[in-house]
């Protein structure tokens, strides 16, 4: 009878050290996925994580994407995410900004904060912007560095011109129009070009330089 006893009381002992290893497990395991999902969202908050793996090209692909349906949308804020303020410029040209209202500030204030841009933007000032990211397809960079496109127009006197191009650490986007088939001595184009350059910076692009030529 002691016999069967002290087996009862070892059994006992047993079942109860494996089940608190079991909570101990379980408790640890508690606190790995916790600490997991942390982690998880200091990555989402700051932007990192799998984003980092991304190339130049998706980079680009990605801000391009965002750009398309800030100006559809027309919302100033988030075209805000494209540029590091406050800018320093050297022309009186800027993204999204209209000539006109630089040129009224020139030369005496050459540095554009984000209150002067949410102040000064105009989204339809970049119309042939808009047009350069519908026309293009931009999914294409994920296959190349360079994507181009003219555009022709019946009777039109100009060939509209849309090119997008990463190189390095900087992609450049062109928009302009050169005289078609259609223009004469006494009907031609007006012709020129606009590059518009921004610098890839971690995730994200940030404008560099707006040059008008032509």
């Amino acid at each position: 009878m002691k016999k069967i006893s002290l087996l009862f009381i070892l059994s006992v002992v047993v079942i109860l050290g494996c089940d608190q290893k079991q909570k101990s497990n379980q408790t640890s395991d508690a606190l790995a996925q916790k600490n997991i999902s942390k982690e998880e969202k200091l990555i989402s908050e700051n932007g990192i994580g799998n984003s980092t793996n991304l190339t130049s090209n998706e980079i680009v692909l990605e801000q391009l994407q965002q750009m398309k349906l800030a100006i559809k949308e027309k919302n100033s804020e988030k075209l805000c995410q494209f540029f590091d303020f406050p800018v320093q410029l050297n022309e009186p040209f800027m993204l999204f900004v209209p000539y006109d209202k630089l040129l009224e500030r020139w030369p005496n204030s050459q540095v554009i904060t984000k209150y002067d841009f949410l102040e000064l933007v105009n989204t339809d000032e970049e119309e042939q912007l808009y047009a350069l990211l519908t026309t293009l397809d931009v999914t294409l960079l994920k296959n190349t560095y360079v994507i181009e496109k003219d555009i022709e127009v019946k009777d039109d006197v100009c060939t509209y011109l849309y090119s997008i191009n990463v190189r390095n650490d900087k992609v450049t986007l062109m928009y302009g129009t050169n005289s078609s088939i259609y223009a004469t001595d006494d009907d031609w184009c007006a012709e020129s070009n606009t590059f518009i350059t921004f610098k890839i910076i971690g995730n994200k692009i940030i404008f560099d330089e707006y040059v008008v030529a032509g």
